[in-house]
Order: structure tokens, then C-alpha cells, then sequence
């Protein structure tokens, strides 16, 4: 299976692309089994204009705490992760939002989704937003969160 690409918000223009080596890792991660537990990691990669370039995504890490329907990441592995690729990318490749799986065919935010979003929104000085991804068993879910508001995307045909 493999997942789309490029997601857009068709009034804005708004565009997301997602970068094969994203795409390998969420395929690693979905949770079609009972078995497997939520998993997710931030987004790195380039933001132009309002835009986003997703080409790096950390992995869960050993000091995550991973249910079958809930997960906490641990900020401070993730990002010393991040800052060390920003570092080795003499600052082109930045945050640009999270990600996380479901246990659902077709994902959806959750309202606890919706309130995190809403804090890292808050924290952020991006006023573009951030990039939220959700990974399904079938598909992926893909939002821009500005300002308490999140948008959904489309996939580009």
C-alpha cells in the first residue's frame, strides 16, 4: 500500500508534500493488527511561504509511551533529533508539525487530537500553521492547525 503524496486545501492553495522517506515510515507504523500500539513523531522539513515540504519524521523512541489507542511523546528525544538535523541543515529543515497513527481504516482527529493541536497552535510562531498527520490502515488524514482552527486536506489528483 502505498499513500498519497501531495494534499491540498483547495480554497487557500495551501500545499503539503510528503516525501518518500515519510511515506516509508508511516507504512512502518499502522496499526492492523490488535497487537500494535499508536505510534507517531514530529515533521520536519521546509516550509516555503505557506507550504510545507515534509521530508524528514522522527520515529517513535524508546522513551515514548505507546497504548493501543493513545500515546505520549517524549519531547526532549525528539527534539534533540530535530535539532540536529536543523543543525546539519545549516537551518533549512525546521518543525513543521506531528503525526500519529490510529488504530481506523480512515482516520479521523479525535477531540483530544483537535486540543493538543490547539496548544501547539497557541505555542507556534508560524503563523502559516502546522501540519498534522494522522496515519490510517487505509489512508491518511492530513490538516493544517492555524489559530484553534484546523483545516482538512485533499489529495492533489
Amino acid at each position: 500500500m502505498s499513500f498519497h503524496k501531495e494534499w491540498v486545501i483547495s480554497n487557500t492553495g495551501i500545499l503539503m508534500v510528503l516525501s518518500t522517506e515519510a511515506i516509508t515510515i508511516f507504512q512502518n507504523y499502522i496499526q492492523d493488527d490488535e497487537k500494535k500500539l499508536e505510534a507517531g513523531g514530529i515533521l520536519l522539513g521546509k516550509r516555503r511561504r505557506n507550504h510545507f515540504e515534509i521530508l524528514h519524521v522522527t520515529e517513535p523512541t524508546e522513551f515514548d509511551q505507546r497504548f493501543r489507542y493513545h500515546w505520549n511523546r517524549s519531547e526532549k528525544s525528539h527534539s534533540e533529533i530535530a535539532k540536529k538535523i536543523w543543525t546539519d541543515s545549516r537551518a533549512e529543515i525546521t518543525y513543521l508539525g506531528e503525526w500519529h497513527t490510529h488504530p481506523e481504516a480512515y482516520p479521523t482527529p479525535s477531540s483530544i487530537d483537535l486540543e493538543e493541536w490547539s496548544l501547539l497552535t497557541q505555542k507556534s510562531t508560524q503563523k502559516s500553521g502546522l501540519s498534522m498527520i494522522i496515519v490510517g490502515i487505509k489512508d491518511l488524514w492530513c490538516g493544517i492547525a492555524q489559530e484553534n482552527v484546523v483545516t482538512q486536506m485533499n489529495k492533489v489528483s
